[in-house]
């Protein structure tokens, strides 16, 4: 009996299976809910260290009266004051804790509730159940985009489509492994012992994802309206690159002076963002935000001019290479000093909710901003007063010369601040795709602009490049991570996503370089 039929035996008779995340090292155990019962739930909660969670599509929610949004980051169902309020970090449908929020104990007639709605919803035979579903935005990305799925999906969706393969309601249970004694995750060793001892069947998350692959009904997403705009977010990626690579040039043959943080590598977030964002919104970016600058349509001549202090520069020369603006592109500042522009971006966020206009407000951090108390106080507050918000966490796995995980004890950021301040939250694990980036980043930024509440995202990416000038060997970086994450650059992946989709010939392809590439000598010549 292989993996998946082991699976099958165990889901349909009701009794529980384990998935393991290889990413997230964690287990997570699920039972479909139309065989819960309460011992069962009370033997799940012994084990678990978040919340069972109970998944639902669109029509179940409508039919009895409960809360949906249908993006990734629609993700609440709020009850009475007696049962409890789950805003938490999910990816799909409403989702709600069957605990008392006020005892912490399990409500037991909740549990029983949802054992009925399961059978309610096997009685009328929806058989447009994952259909219907709104399956998140990241996650029609991934199975429009083929390799994509070859990264991971989240264990919500995981669970909730492994209960439509098996013919189940579609309602899953889901709650993270602990170690009974310390409160801390199993590693992979220890679920397996777990599964074993207690006869459980453990699926790989990559098995799921052939299954997913498999099982794939999901239309495809909708990243570009014209055929023009593909080759011209093309060029701005190219132009992000050598802008940065000749800044770094003219450094090293001591042309020019300053201080330099490049972004190398990055560029895909700076042309996603500019693409979603408008022009009257407001952006804050940090010490490395040329890429986010050139992606939001700042002219490259001004911004080189200022970076090298020219009095013609964006700002007069007078800012430098960290400490430019240009608000009528809607970038309002860029700051020198970690997560200085929080309290700034709250500001603007809370301007911009009094007088109902309907913008949005973005913090661009690093990761090394999130050990700044700064921080933790503005999603606080934007949680607290619930601010169009959207906080962009560009982990790049190393503050400055510091590994992310001698610094940061959980592999989660976003995890961390959904739990902590209840802001929805979302970790883009692929932020160097400039397809898949940008299709989730719409949906959030709309997201926010239309419900007038923060959002939290951690995009993964690479900087290929040191911290400054002055990290030249990056003596730091592990071998490993660093081919790993070159090998995902964001402008190969997009010029195979352009060849591969039709979108592109070789012939534009290479018009585009030798444009990037005469523009750049028109502003060297212009400056020197």
């Amino acid at each position: 009996m292989n993996e998946v039929e082991k699976i099958k035996t165990n889901i349909t008779s009701g009794e529980p299976i384990l998935i393991y995340s290889n990413e997230e090292d964690e287990t997570s155990i699920l039972v479909p809910a139309e065989f819960l019962t309460v011992d069962k739930y009370r033997l799940m909660r012994k084990y678990a260290t978040g919340d069972v969670a109970v998944m639902m599509s669109k029509t179940i929610a409508d039919k009895f009266g409960m809360p949906f949004l249908s993006d990734a980051l629609g993700l609440y169902a709020q009850q009475d004051d007696n049962t409890q309020r789950a805003i938490k970090q999910s990816h799909a449908g409403p989702t709600f804790d069957l605990k008392n929020v006020n005892t912490g104990s399990a409500d037991l007639d909740k549990v029983q509730a949802i054992t009925r709605l399961a059978e309610i919803v096997k009685d009328n035979s929806y058989s447009k159940f994952y259909d219907e579903f709104i399956m998140p935005g990241h996650v029609r990305t991934y199975l429009a985009r083929e390799g994509l799925l070859n990264e991971r999906i989240g264990h919500t969706e995981m669970g909730v489509f492994l209960s439509q393969y098996f013919g189940l309601s579609g309602l899953v249970c889901l709650i993270t492994l602990k170690n009974v004694e310390t409160g801390v995750p199993l590693n992979k060793e220890q679920a397996r012992n777990f599964a074993y001892e207690n006869n459980f069947p453990m699926i790989m998350e990559h098995s799921v994802i052939e299954l997913f692959k498999s099982y794939d009904r999901t239309p495809k997403t909708t990243f570009i309206q014209s055929e023009n705009e593909y080759i011209e977010k093309y060029k701005k990626l190219l132009l992000i690159r050598r802008f940065e690579e000749k800044l770094e040039e003219l450094f090293r043959s001591e042309k020019i002076r300053g201080s330099y943080h490049l972004s190398v590598g990055q560029e895909a977030t700076g042309v996603a963002l500019g693409s979603v964002l408008n022009s009257n919104d407001a952006v804050f970016v940090t010490h490395r935000g040329h890429h986010i600058a050139l992606g939001m349509n700042i002219d490259p001549l001004k911004l080189f001019k200022e970076c090298i202090g020219d009095t013609e520069g964006l700002n007069y020369g007078k800012a430098g290479p960290m400490h430019f603006s240009s608000k009528n592109n809607g970038l309002w500042l860029a700051n020198g000093i970690v997560a200085a522009n929080g309290g700034m971006a709250a500001g603007a966020a809370l301007s911009f909710k009094l007088d109902k206009s309907r913008r949005v407000a973005v913090n661009v951090i690093g990761e090394g901003s999130m050990d700044e108390g700064s921080s933790h106080e503005v999603l606080n507050m934007a949680a607290l007063w619930n601010l169009p918000l959207v906080t962009i966490c560009e982990n790049n796995l190393y503050s400055q010369s510091t590994r992310f995980n001698d610094h940061v004890p959980v592999s989660n950021l976003s995890s961390r601040v959904s739990h902590a301040y209840g802001i929805l939250s979302e970790k883009i694990s692929f932020g160097t795709d400039l397809v898949h980036l940008t299709n989730r980043l719409q949906d959030i930024v709309e997201w926010v602009r239309e419900n007038q509440k923060p959002v939290f995202v951690e995009i993964m990416t690479y900087r290929t490049v040191g911290h400054s000038m002055s990290d030249k060997d990056q003596a730091y970086k592990d071998e490993e991570i660093d081919k790993e994450w070159k090998e995902k650059d964001p402008i190969q992946l997009y010029e195979k996503y352009l060849r591969e989709n039709g979108h592109e010939s070789n012939d534009n392809i290479h018009k585009a370089k030798q444009e990037v590439e005469n523009k750049m000598t028109e502003i060297l010549n212009e400056i020197f």
